[in-house]
């Protein structure tokens, strides 16, 4: 006989994975870097810069750049003696539309404060530039469209794994009765399903007032992968499409999942030179352990016996499953204990 749990979410785990559970009455908040999927939270991110985004820029500042630096080389000997406007008007004088005499004119001023300016080298130098210039800019466009692949990349990697290292999920599943499931990630049905209250404390004590982060929420299934488009992203966006996208390859999961951030782990173990990190959750928010139709009888009954003990525990319904002797079907009994 089947057994239906109204309003509940589902967590298939090992045996051992269950024995953990009652020793700490806590579940782990995985790293997605962990998971089986390797395309866990690893969108397709549009290019943060094209050559439309860094020409522009380039060019308006590089001008700026490039005659502070020849006017620093050219004038050491001036350096502390003209004031930071004064630099900035000579630095744009060697760009500035006009003839030699205008410009001759503009540089009086410098010539009364520095009787040794060398008019005839700023001229010259400023005769070279203006002449190389286009050329120089054109080169920008080249310089960007070899650029910025790297630099995107480099972006990319930096952006998705600082999200994922700082970044912890438990899993659980809508669906109370997945023969998949239970070969996957019940140890080939040798392990258990943990029946959760969705709206227990433990599971929604940490959810932010904005955004959805520690909320419960149902994981989206996609035919095509997700794409981030930098330039029109909000955090609710990120969120969906960084953390609760997956092909729908996994639909049968039909997955939600609890996503924190690792710093707000109740608490933290060593192993080796990581640490996992873990969400307490009282016992008040498990209904039932549904035991896997490989599990071991003996296993299993000493376990429960060791929940027993724990006087939280009175309120748990335990089952066994088996196989349907006609149907492809797992059927679950409810055990008295």
């Amino acid at each position: 006989m089947s057994t239906s749990f109204q309003d509940s979410v589902f967590k298939y785990v090992s045996f051992p994975g269950l024995v953990r559970f009652n020793q700490s009455w806590s579940l782990r908040l995985t790293p997605p870097r962990e998971f089986n999927d390797p395309f866990e939270f690893y969108p397709s991110v549009n290019s943060f810069f094209s050559t439309s985004d860094i020409v522009p820029e380039f060019k308006r500042l590089a001008p700026a750049m490039f005659v502070r630096d020849l006017t620093a080389k050219m004038l050491p000997q001036f350096r502390g003696i003209l004031t930071e406007n004064e630099v900035d008007h000579l630095n744009s004088l060697l760009l500035l539309d006009g003839n030699e005499d205008s410009i001759r004119s503009e540089l009086s001023p410098f010539t009364r404060k520095l009787p040794s300016f060398p008019v005839s080298n700023f001229l010259l130098i400023r005769k070279m530039i203006l002449s190389d210039w286009p050329k120089l800019m054109a080169q920008a466009d080249l310089a960007a469209s070899a650029i910025i692949p790297t630099t995107n990349k480099e972006i990319r990697a930096a952006l998705v794994d600082n999200l994922a290292s700082r970044i912890g999920v438990i899993c659980f599943s809508h669906s109370e009765n997945q023969p998949l499931m239970w070969a996957h990630y019940a140890d080939s049905h040798r392990g258990a399903m943990i029946v959760f209250d969705p709206k227990s404390a433990s599971l929604t004590r940490k959810a932010k007032p904005r955004g959805r982060m520690g909320f419960l929420s149902d994981v989206n299934y996609c035919a095509t992968r997700p794409t981030i488009n930098y330039q029109t992203l909000t955090d609710i966006d990120l969120f969906q499409t960084y953390t609760l996208t997956k092909s729908e390859e996994w639909a049968y999961e039909k997955e939600c999942r609890l996503v924190l951030e690792l710093a707000e782990a109740d608490s933290a173990i060593k192993n080796g030179a990581s640490e996992i990190h873990l969400l307490s959750i009282e016992p008040a928010a498990v209904r039932s352990i549904v035991f896997g139709c490989n599990t071991s009888l003996q296993s299993r009954d000493e376990l429960v016996r060791t929940m027993r003990k724990n006087h939280n525990t009175n309120h748990l319904s335990f089952y066994q499953s088996s196989i349907d002797q006609s149907k492809y079907q797992i059927n679950y009994t409810r055990l008295s204990v």
